[in-house]
């Protein structure tokens, strides 16, 4: 991303172009933001009103009441399962047994209460726990339970241009256009937009692209023309042992360097790129090749060896070969 577009509510939204930059205004509604569903416990009481810890055994909780080994049903997607509990786990075994599940589970022992969230936000990352026995009601999960709090997971949704969009982050990538809600807006209020094609970041993006396939067909060219490694067989340990460590990587580096010399199956992929980038796309009824964009080959007796199905960018400034061309890909942009 390159340029940060403005709005009318900067405290609402926050707007950069992405790659494929949309010109124009647009009009946007903050509807809601993404939340993380979580549920916060009721007060846990020690006998007595003593202080509990983490370590304390949730039998030994409350007076009068007995473990007898309950269980703790999770409820994610539609799919239940159960977790079983002993009569001699403590809290912090409980809070281990939700972690295990993909969960954040903690106990402030200031407070006497357990938190449980989960790690993303989203209507995806709605939970729900239940239990026999008596194993939710101690910890205070149960969303009956006085003083215990449910918030169940949220989409984040706003409406660009008339259409409605949800993201289960506060993010959204839409048309090249990366929006990141901070905050809902008002009741019947539009937030306006505008934007502008980021015509240097378009040019960066095609010309990394240009870097990395020439990196792999001058590759693939190297390999394919490889001299022939006559006379390189591999070493033996006496012959190591009378040899540097450089003559031996030298050696090798020579054989390995041999091994797809001619090799068919790098021919096919070699020339299937090849082709594919001599092709040509049809554009409003008119077939455009790389070189009505100025981007071409070099002369076969201009380009170095294993380099001649490279592509350069006229006007490139990084590019001796073509620097000193005129720069047709950005007047094209």
């Amino acid at each position: 991303a390159k340029k940060t577009t403005k709005a009318s509510d900067s405290d609402a939204v926050s707007v950069i172009t992405g790659e494929k930059a949309v010109n124009g205004v647009q009009e946007l509604k903050v509807n809601s933001l993404a939340k993380t569903a979580y549920l916060t416990g009721a007060k846990i009481e020690g006998k007595d009103g003593e202080q509990i810890t983490a370590l304390t055994k949730l039998s030994d909780i409350k007076s009068g009441y007995h473990f007898n080994g309950g269980k703790i049903t999770l409820t994610r997607n539609g799919k239940t399962e159960e977790l079983e509990v002993g009569e001699d786990a403590t809290i912090s075994d409980v809070l281990t047994m939700l972690k295990n599940k993909g969960l954040n589970a903690s106990f402030d022992e200031k407070n006497q209460r357990i938190f449980v969230s989960a790690k993303e936000s989203g209507t995806e990352s709605d939970f729900t726990l239940g239990g026999s026995g008596y194993a939710l009601s101690v910890l205070g999960l149960s969303e009956k339970n006085n003083g215990a709090v449910k918030i169940d997971g949220q989409d984040a949704s706003i409406t660009l241009n008339g259409a409605e969009f949800t993201s289960k982050t506060n993010a959204f990538e839409i048309n090249g256009l990366t929006i990141t809600a901070i905050k809902e807006t008002a009741p019947g209020e539009t937030i306006t937009l505008t934007t502008e094609n980021d015509t240097a970041g378009i040019y960066d993006m095609i010309k990394n692209f240009f870097k990395e396939y020439n990196s792999i067909i001058n590759e693939m060219d190297k390999l394919y023309n490889a001299e022939v490694a006559k006379g390189y067989e591999p070493l033996t340990e006496d012959e190591k042992y009378a040899m540097s460590d450089r003559e031996i990587e030298e050696w090798e580096k020579k054989i390995k360097e041999s091994l797809l010399r001619r090799d068919s199956n790098l021919s096919s992929v070699s020339s299937a790129l090849k082709e594919t980038m001599m092709g040509g796309i049809e554009v409003n009824g008119k077939m455009m090749y790389l070189s009505d964009f100025g981007i071409n080959t070099l002369s076969y007796f201009t380009a170095e060896d294993n380099e001649r199905n490279a592509y350069h960018i006229d006007g490139d400034p990084d590019d001796a070969s073509t620097s000193g061309n005129a720069d047709k890909l950005s007047a094209m942009i």
